[in-house]
């Protein structure tokens, strides 16, 4: 009879709400219920009590098992004792029937009102104590009688280093890129890991070189895939090996984010959930650098000199659609590969054709070639290229023949908005040097995988990938925000070279 006794009891103790599934302590949540009414909601999902809440000495008592539960807590029940306990977070909170005496963590503490048990079996405890005890805002409305719980969701703490993967070049084409890809990561790195990482984790900056082949790459990201167990992989930075690994990481589903821009890599292209741009893509900054010719330049009678890879040729569709849109005939078209240091021909031929324009979409080594060649031989008419003849790579090797370039550029370290500033300062007093793009898109991207990684309340690849789909981050490019080709953004700059510097001529968007 005795056994039988304390298990109606128990039962009796953890009764309460009809229909209902515990909410799990990471969640959060909003509670709310109506004095005498068996009615009730947890986060707008309506609930059934099969005790309505009653006012006792100015306080309000609820069911025991229904606000544990509906806060996310762990609950207890010693019959011994007659005690009933939480837990939730490092909270512990412990009160027994009949006693205004409670314990939390240990400490004693004075109740306005004791828990009970009613003559209908249930046990009913005082909200706002339970509530407030585990850190939740209670808000009570005279008119209606309804009080409202609000439990924070967990911010959740991970001690293991969280690994992420830079595929940048270091050797090979472009490899003098790879520095600024590091250079940028690396301290938006250890500036948040100096201020505490990301939910108490250190981020680990694992660095590979890619030396900008697509096989190299491949290697590269297998291991960054299957041996590191890399939460995102930044780069590779070249769209000719992106284009080759990029099904890699879609593959494993885990975030790929780059500095690469050929339009190619544009979300409608690769239909690929994974992959993502850290910058304007050249369909947007060749588009600008066309309007730029067209409208302020006022040039008729263009002439172009291209690369070979996909990097220049989807440039160069983008170029051929947005001339004809203008009604211009494109006068000349000169190719040249990667590596070609003999541009006389081309140049010759460029001049010889009349053109009054020249359209720069090469890579940087190249650039430089052109317009050593370009001064030699006298072509006197404006050059306008596009990002990869806005950038140090480019100015270093061509020297003084860079001096009246025009660039459709992706970064500008000239700009004076105080982001950008504070990051150049930074930059320059981590690595004794300025930044070049493509160092501000690293950056930028290594604080919205932060803030990802935030959102989705977890190092899970997928979940991260989710949460980048939907965050905004507000960067050195400004904001930062997913858009439906994932491109994060389309800020660019036309710019003039000096022979020192770059003058901002105007800042797009």
């Amino acid at each position: 009879m005795k056994k039988a006794l304390v298990m109606l009891m128990v039962v009796a103790l953890f009764a309460g709400v009809l229909g209902f599934t515990p909410v799990r302590a990471a969640e959060g949540a909003i509670v709310q219920i109506t004095i005498g009414s068996t009615k009730a909601t947890i986060n707008s999902k309506a609930v059934v009590l099969d005790q309505p809440p009653l006012i006792e000495s100015g306080r309000t008592l609820v069911p025991f098992r229904f606000i544990g539960e509906a806060i996310g807590a762990q609950i207890g029940w010693n019959p011994a004792k007659k005690s009933v306990s939480y837990v939730l977070g490092n909270k512990n909170i412990v009160l027994t029937i009949g006693s205004v005496t409670a314990i939390v963590n240990g400490v004693k503490t004075t109740l306005d009102v004791a828990p009970k048990i009613l003559p209908t079996g249930r046990t009913v405890v005082p909200i706002r104590f339970i509530s407030e005890s585990i850190g939740a805002k209670v808000d009570w409305n005279a008119t209606t009688r309804m009080v409202t719980v609000t439990v924070a969701a967990a911010k959740p703490s991970w001690s293991t280093p969280i690994k992420i993967v830079l595929s940048a070049p270091f050797t090979g084409s472009g490899s003098i890129l790879g520095t600024y890809c590091k250079g940028g990561a690396q301290l938006a790195v250890d500036e948040i890991n100096a201020a505490g990482g990301v939910n108490g984790a250190k981020l680990d900056l694992i660095t590979y070189d890619d030396q900008a082949n697509a096989s190299t790459a491949a290697t590269v990201v297998r291991r960054a895939l299957d041996s590191d167990k890399a939460v995102a992989i930044f780069g590779p930075n070249m769209s000719a090996a992106v284009l080759g690994v990029h099904a890699l990481a879609q593959q494993a589903k885990v975030p790929m984010l780059v500095g690469a821009t050929s339009p190619s890599l544009r979300y409608d292209t690769t239909h690929n959930d994974y992959l993502f741009r850290l910058r304007a893509d050249d369909g947007v900054k060749v588009a600008q650098q066309v309007k730029y010719i067209v409208e302020i330049l006022k040039a008729k009678k263009p002439g172009i000199i291209l690369g070979s890879d996909d990097y220049c040729t989807s440039a160069l569709a983008v170029a051929k659609q947005a001339f004809e849109k203008y009604g211009i005939k494109i006068v000349d078209i000169e190719s040249m590969k990667e590596g070609d240091k003999d541009v006389t021909a081309q140049v010759t031929k460029l001049k010889n054709a009349g053109i009054d324009v020249l359209v720069g979409l090469t890579h940087e080594p190249e650039a430089a070639g052109v317009m050593l060649k370009v001064r030699q031989l006298k072509l006197a008419v404006p050059i306008v290229g596009f990002s990869a003849w806005g950038v140090p790579a480019f100015t270093d090797l061509a020297g003084d023949a860079a001096i009246g370039v025009i660039s459709v550029q992706g970064f500008n370290p000239a700009d004076t908005d105080p982001t950008v500033k504070k990051f150049v300062d930074a930059y320059k007093a981590k690595w004794g040097m300025e930044p070049s793009d493509p160092a501000q898109c690293y950056y930028d991207g290594v604080y919205l995988l932060k803030k990802a990684i935030e959102t989705a309340g977890s190092t899970d690849p997928v979940k991260i990938d989710e949460a980048l789909k939907t965050v905004e981050y507000t960067g050195v490019q400004g904001l930062m925000k997913c858009d439906a080709l994932h491109n994060f953004t389309n800020i660019c700059y036309i710019s003039q070279f000096n022979g020192k510097t770059w003058k901002v001529i105007s800042k797009i968007p």
